[in-house]
């Protein structure tokens, strides 16, 4: 039980909050300590200095109204006891005047000295100063302040020293204790959605794709609930999409399986003969179920990490002319065109323009691409291939397919070719734009396989356009058309 309370974010932050606080507040007290230490001595000395100077000037003041340090004793003392200081007083000869010590019990300084040549110990007196009358040197002074002994200040000074270090203790505790109370209520205020996100994701996890996060103030974690909020959409609708299928596949595989067994039960009951327009019936299953079969192979070896397997299904790289290959493709295609009463356009820039790609692989996706525009548009319509040898709008940024164009993969523009097959049919739905490469996906479930396909053909088309290192996007309205854009990787 504690080590989950311990890892805990919360506790985490609280302890985070608590820490940053406390440092915070030790070191402005040490900061207020030494600057307070710093001012305190600062006004002291001065203090000091002020006093010595009064002194020394009432020391001097006698010297110039009696010419002598006779009689000096009781001035002195008295100087002395308001001032609160010891003062000795020493003759130029070196000659001890006066102490003020002995009049308050202490010990002095006995028998004469070297008139400035021998400090006394610094422990006995603090400042030294020079008498002058006239310009000329009568006698040398020496100051000790009492008050050092009692550590530089003053009873008052104390006693204001510690007020304002009890004031500040205080407001360290009260402030570490708000430090405490707010860091609590922040980590909880943080935390707490992530718990809610937590508890989403695991119901998620276990299959409850409905589930949504609630917004939040924060803009990170509002962000963070959108993008999981339209991730679970996704993901549901590819569920159902996953769903739909599994069912469209049994019906792809049952439909011409029960047709083959009906058949050939019928052959073995002698109800039917097994003619020739029969036979080619049944044929014709066989080769629809071999197509399916063929479509879901390639799919997944398409989508196979295996490198080897790639190559081995789309083709080694080879450099071709696209102008020509496209040439092929669109007159292999136009018979079928014009049996519909379908017009199949083809421009092409006047410089040919050489590319490095899988021949088969780009056979492939032209070839689907090209039937799924023969099935969905209409007879009299048009069909347009187009080849931009440098496709400006990708270069400057410019998006060319709306806000929410289907993209696969990316390549510099400035390394690319533009295929565009744009087609007059019968267009896609909006809501389902972001599924048509999904596989089995049909924009119109009831659609059967004569019009509607096996949904495994832009699957297809997606994965082996990656395999080239390219990059496709889709535009489309329904009832007004639908345009693929295929961005090839040119040759250096």
């Amino acid at each position: 039980m504690k080590n989950k309370i311990t890892s805990r974010l919360w506790f985490r932050l609280v302890l985070y909050f608590l820490f940053l606080s406390l440092a915070t507040l030790a070191l402005t007290q040490l900061v207020y300590n030494y600057y307070l230490d710093n001012h305190i001595s600062r006004y002291v000395q001065e203090q000091e200095e002020a006093v010595n100077r009064q002194i020394m000037n009432s020391f001097v003041s006698y010297y110039d109204s009696n010419m002598t340090w006779s009689g000096i004793h009781m001035a002195a003392s008295h100087i002395s006891m308001s001032t609160n200081t010891n003062l000795a007083l020493y003759s130029p000869a070196g000659d001890l005047i006066f102490d003020s010590s002995a009049f308050r019990g202490g010990q002095h300084m006995m028998g004469p000295r070297r008139f400035l040549q021998e400090q006394p110990p610094e422990e006995e007196y603090h400042y030294a100063f020079v008498l002058e009358a006239d310009g000329e040197a009568v006698g040398e002074l020496f100051v000790t302040h009492l008050e050092r002994e009692t550590g530089v200040m003053k009873e008052q000074d104390l006693l204001f020293r510690q007020a304002l270090g009890g004031s500040l203790r205080w407001t360290t505790l009260l402030a570490a204790l708000f430090a405490l109370i707010l860091s609590i209520f922040i980590s909880r205020l943080l935390s707490q959605p992530l718990v809610t996100m937590t508890k989403v994701v695991k119901e998620v996890e276990k299959g409850a794709l409905d589930r949504r996060l609630p917004p939040y103030h924060i803009g990170e974690l509002q962000e963070l609930s959108q993008s999981f909020n339209s991730l679970t959409e996704h993901l549901q609708k590819l569920e159902a999409l996953r769903k739909r299928s599994a069912a469209d596949l049994s019906h792809e595989l049952r439909t011409p399986l029960t047709t083959l067994r009906s058949y050939l039960e019928a052959f073995d009951d002698g109800v039917l003969v097994p003619d020739k327009e029969t036979l080619k019936t049944l044929h014709e299953e066989v080769m629809y179920l071999s197509q399916v079969v063929t479509d879901l192979e390639e799919l997944f070896q398409a989508e196979s990490q295996d490198k080897a397997l790639h190559q081995h299904r789309a083709g080694e790289y080879e450099v071709i002319n696209i102008n020509d290959f496209l040439r092929e493709k669109v007159a292999f295609f136009q018979p079928q065109f014009q049996g519909k009463n379908l017009q199949l356009a083809l421009l092409l820039p006047d410089q040919g323009i050489n590319i490095c790609i899988k021949p088969l692989a780009l056979g492939k996706i032209m070839g689907n691409l090209l039937s799924n525009a023969f099935k969905y548009t209409p007879a009299g319509g048009k069909v347009t291939v187009s080849l931009d040898p440098c496709p400006e709008g990708k270069k400057k940024g410019v998006n060319p397919l709306g806000e929410n164009p289907l993209r696969v993969s990316t390549a510099p523009a400035e390394e690319e070719i533009l295929i565009i097959i744009e087609d007059s049919g019968i267009g896609i739905k909006e809501e389902d734009l972001p599924f048509i490469f999904e596989r089995f996906f049909r924009a119109d479930p009831s659609r059967g396989r004569s019009s509607g396909g096996s949904g495994i053909g832009l699957a297809l088309v997606k994965e082996l356009v990656h395999s080239c290192g390219g990059e496709i996007r889709v535009k489309s309205k329904e009832g007004e058309g639908t345009t693929f854009y295929l961005y090839l990787p040119r040759l250096d």
